[in-house]
């Protein structure tokens, strides 16, 4: 059953950002034994699912050129860049987000997303301790593609304006902790 489900899913491990808070890339940060980027890849794949690194063009050097990447044709607006390009890319897929911040990540929580049916709109996380839905460990589907897209028109560059333009099935994780972002060195 779930290889049937990821053939009709694509995901993207976003590495993009700037890392101020981080002092250093959070993509590279071997929390897991290897470089986080590589690591999400490898464990996403491992679930058959066709997984892209979406990251800048200086960053191109800095990882893997056996592993797919999307060149952020969306530069400096953050997520919503990477999922733009990933839709331009492939707008017959629907798209799993996927932060590279998320070192405690594990298959199962990803299951826990990639199994819901019928899939449509957004398919996200919302723990109960925090008050937004999850953006960036999401399935963004194709019925909001023109969402996306419109958006960006509009220059509102956030995740969460999506979501809240959206149907959105949440769901409770079965383990929160491992939807936590690192920001920091203290985060680690």
């Amino acid at each position: 059953m779930l290889s049937k489900i990821c053939d009709m899913l694509k995901a993207i491990v976003l590495i993009g950002g700037a890392s101020v808070r981080m002092g250093t890339d959070k993509f590279l940060i071997e929390a897991n034994g290897l470089p986080q980027y590589l690591h999400l890849h490898r464990m996403i794949e491992a679930l058959g699912i066709s997984t892209y690194i979406s990251c800048s063009a200086a960053q191109t050097d800095q990882i893997d050129q056996n592993i797919p990447y999307l060149i952020d044709e969306f530069a400096s607006i953050g997520p919503i860049g990477g999922l733009a390009t990933a839709i331009k890319h492939d707008p017959t897929s629907d798209w799993l987000v996927v932060a590279c911040d998320l070192i405690n990540l594990q298959p199962e929580t990803i299951k826990e997303l990639v199994t819901i049916a019928p899939r449509k709109g957004v398919i996200t996380f919302q723990r109960e301790d925090i008050e937004f839905p999850e953006t960036t460990i999401t399935i963004y589907c194709q019925d909001v593609f023109t969402t996306v897209k419109q958006a960006i028109r509009q220059k509102k560059y956030s995740l969460q304006g999506v979501l809240k333009a959206s149907d959105v099935q949440k769901i409770t994780p079965a383990n929160p902790a491992q939807l936590k972002n690192v920001n920091t060195r203290a985060d680690l």
